[in-house]
């Protein structure tokens, strides 16, 4: 059985016609615009407090002021 090479040409363009249309259409949804996002964030003071004698002075100490999100 032989092919018709003009038959299998047009539907090898069709596909990679329709491929390109495809990847096309997905960079087109992804690149939506992502709106900001806002954090609330708290002082935690006071710095220099002791270890937590509970885990053997290995944890709790904190020697500067930070901020964490509430």
């Amino acid at each position: 059985m032989q092919r018709n090479s003009s038959s299998f040409n047009a539907g090898t363009r069709m596909t990679a016609w329709f491929a390109a249309v495809l990847a096309i259409a997905c960079v087109g949804l992804s690149s939506t615009h992502a709106d900001q996002i806002n954090y609330v964030m708290v002082p935690v003071g006071n710095a220099g407090n002791t270890a937590d004698t509970n885990t053997g002075g290995l944890y709790g100490a904190v020697s500067y002021n930070y901020q964490i999100g509430a």
